[in-house]
């Protein structure tokens, strides 16, 4: 009963997240020099049809009225036309959402492995070379921008030694019917083997290239709680027991060391679609948030309110998946979550 009373208070919150994050967006779409008719229809466009296309898109009308319609749309799924492909916007979002969330998915699978296996190897070889050398690239990866390691990706294993493919999800020779999105499911689903393992390849440089900085970051979190926790009392007292140090390292030293870097880690998964857009570009990786960069670039109001939206509900949801897993971890968060303490 208390973790669905902390799971409600939760979705609560986000929903006055959800509003003024729609508010400000709303705002600011329109706040910006240009107008999306003109640009919509080009500079030599008759003056009376961007008129007419001023009021198709309401745009003659006051702030508040254009939200309170845009706002009842959007809550049932009509996010409005695209000014660029001239399709719903709902549409677009659909066919782009998932293969971000793919990217996503993986990474974040890359991120939880790799950070976890990581921490661990350096803390149980704290001031050794393996904990030194993890240190090393570690400072190393947190500086690099991800956009910076697409490039070298692109430029070292796509063209100075091209043994992986840098660009799209799948080799024009391959024809996957879509049923999940995902194109390395979709392709198992169909029983195409080969077009699973060239989906794969594709997804390897982009998903490293997003997750690398934050599995360094999370390998750092997590060395540090482990060595913290190794100076607590009920680890001295399982040590004075006998218990062999690989049961204290994995089965009582685990647990409690994953509260920190859960909760970076859900922010960065989060954050991943939304930093995404530059590692979709280089790889042209066809997903949501590139989509939204080129709205942006020409205005397309309804395409970006709508995407900023959809990346807002991920973000969002990502969070409270965390803080459930978190408090699961830990009882004391989502018990003083429910009191209030």
């Amino acid at each position: 009963m208390r973790i669905g009373s902390f799971i409600l208070r939760r979705l609560l919150l986000s929903i006055f997240v959800l509003i003024g994050l729609s508010i400000l967006i709303f705002i600011i779409a329109r706040i910006v020099p240009g107008d999306p008719a003109r640009l919509a229809l080009g500079p030599r466009a008759p003056v009376e049809v961007v008129e007419r296309l001023r009021k198709e898109l309401q745009l003659d009308k006051s702030l508040p009225v254009q939200y309170w319609i845009w706002l009842t749309n959007a809550l049932h799924g009509d996010f409005g036309k695209s000014l660029v492909s001239k399709r719903p916007v709902i549409e677009d979002i659909k066919e782009y959402l998932l293969a971000t969330l793919e990217l996503v998915f993986f990474a974040a699978i890359f991120m939880v492995f790799f950070a976890t296996l990581l921490g661990i190897l350096a803390a149980r070889n704290k001031d050794r070379w393996a904990d030194n050398l993890i240190r090393m690239f570690a400072y190393i990866g947190v500086s690099i921008p991800a956009f910076v390691l697409a490039i070298f990706f692109v430029l070292i294993f796509g063209y100075t030694w091209p043994i992986l493919p840098v660009l799209s999800r799948l080799s024009p020779q391959f024809d996957v019917p879509r049923v999940t999105g995902f194109m390395i499911f979709d392709s198992l689903f169909a029983g195409n083997l080969n077009a699973a393992w060239n989906a794969f390849t594709h997804l390897i440089l982009p998903v490293v290239a997003l997750a690398l900085a934050g599995t360094f970051q999370e390998a750092r979190i997590m060395r540090a709680a482990m060595l913290d926790n190794l100076t607590k009392d009920f680890i001295a007292a399982e040590k004075g027991y006998g218990i062999p140090e690989r049961i204290i390292m994995f089965k009582y030293l685990l647990k409690p060391s994953m509260i920190a870097p859960l909760s970076v880690m859900g922010m960065d998964i989060a954050a991943m679609m939304g930093i995404a857009f530059l590692v979709e570009l280089i790889f042209n990786w066809p997903g949501l948030s590139r989509y939204g960069i080129n709205a942006m670039l020409y205005k397309d109001l309804n395409a970006i309110s709508g995407t900023v939206m959809i990346i807002g509900v991920g973000f969002t949801l990502a969070n409270i998946v965390v803080d459930v897993i978190v408090a699961l971890v830990d009882p004391r968060i989502r018990l003083a979550g429910v009191s209030g303490e």
